[in-house]
């Protein structure tokens, strides 16, 4: 219990899961656990808030009186490992008019949670409805070609190109130089390229057009980190957990311009400032060496000073307001 009071992630996960279960932790009965439970129920009421699957089976149970958010609901992909969004699935498919379940045909080594899985579709939505391989190739085929244009005997509406490449480089080199002539076309003002995937393809056709110098957007190909993955958002992060010497340098060399921190004060010389401060504490708390170069006479010292004041820390603890 007590190692749980110090890191209750791994027990509110549980208790997320029996929740969506529909298990209560008293019935359980695990004493040992009852006080950190309790606390957490508490402040689950006092702050309004709600496990997921509770609301989930909350939204589930809601009267829809008559009223579709959607037209059609297609629903695939999910098996025996998503039961944690059942209720989530079960109220989408309440709320449209027509739905569609796609389920993975059982198999020798599916497992009993993935057949009770198919079992409580089913229990649902009625029996399933087995699709044969031949029949799905031909509904693709057709909503491609009709069979008067396999023949030759009717033009199509939109004209289809096939590139074929036995590598990624012949292939993206074929992409590439259909998107030239594609461009060459007056009338073609924007030109997109769809990848199923990040990979190796759409990064050499991101390069090949970067080699030609024609603009475009690479959004897939080489993805630019955000703001969460910048070195100067990992920095900031890593001091204000340890607000010392080491993580605030770290910080001040992650910036591009420092002068946000301090327009007073260089890099070289707020760096020097603080080691030299340091040696004489003997001391890498970064209010401590505030602190002392507050103390300190020098000009210099001042301005570090006064960058470290400036520079926000989040409290210990907080309120979301």
């Amino acid at each position: 219990a007590k190692a749980v009071a110090r890191a209750p992630a791994q027990l509110l996960r549980a208790l997320d899961r029996l929740e969506t279960a529909g298990w209560k932790f008293e019935e359980l009965r695990l004493p040992s656990f009852a006080p950190v439970v309790q606390r957490f129920n508490e402040l689950l009421k006092k702050c309004d808030f709600v496990l997921r699957g509770e609301s989930d089976r909350n939204r589930l149970q809601q009267p829809t009186r008559g009223s579709r958010e959607f037209s059609h609901m297609l629903i695939s992909g999910f098996d025996g490992a998503h039961w944690a969004e059942w209720f989530l699935l079960r109220s989408a498919v309440e709320l449209a008019k027509s739905a569609t379940i796609v389920l993975e045909e059982p198999r020798e080594n599916f497992s009993d949670v993935d057949l009770c899985w198919i079992g409580s579709w089913e229990e649902v939505c009625g029996e399933a409805q087995r699709v044969s391989r031949a029949t799905a190739t031909t509904a693709l085929g057709d909503s491609l070609f009709s069979e008067m244009e396999m023949r030759g005997g009717a033009e199509t509406a939109k004209g289809f190109d096939f590139l074929i490449g036995t590598n990624f480089s012949e292939q993206a080199e074929a992409i590439t130089r259909q998107c030239v002539r594609y461009l060459a076309d007056e009338k073609c003002t924007r030109l997109g390229v769809i990848f199923p995937g990040s990979g190796a393809l759409p990064r050499l056709v991101a390069s090949s057009l970067e080699r030609l110098e024609i603009p475009h957007n690479d959004g897939l190909a080489h993805v630019v980190p955000g703001i969460f993955e910048s070195a100067e958002w990992q920095a900031w992060i890593e001091l204000q957990r340890a607000p010392r010497l080491n993580s605030f340098l770290h910080f001040l060399n992650a910036l591009h311009d420092p002068a946000v921190v301090s327009p007073k004060i260089g890099r070289q010389v707020f760096e020097k400032v603080l080691h030299e401060s340091y040696k004489e504490v003997l001391l890498d708390d970064l209010e401590l060496l505030r602190e002392f170069c507050g103390a300190s006479a020098d000009d210099k010292s001042q301005s570090a000073a006064e960058a470290l004041r400036a520079l926000p820390f989040l409290p210990a603890r907080a309120t979301f307001a």
